[in-house]
């Protein structure tokens, strides 16, 4: 399975970042981390979409 991360979205599904500063790490064979560096955005609720041929996955985050 090929994933492509679409990029950030705030709870307005509005998009405010592209994948530029989201980077995969792996930790398992089967599994990962997504790493996105907030830096400069404010507190809240995001959600980072995953998209992958036939499915999609919003991961939300939240700030604090």
């Amino acid at each position: 399975m090929i994933l492509a991360i679409d990029g950030v979205y705030d709870v307005m599904e509005n998009k405010i970042e592209d994948k530029g500063r989201i980077t995969i790490e792996d930790v398992g064979k089967a599994t990962a981390e997504l790493v996105w560096d907030c830096t400069g955005f404010p507190s809240g609720v995001y959600f980072i979409v995953i998209r992958w041929l036939g499915g999609s996955e919003s991961i939300p985050v939240i700030i604090q």
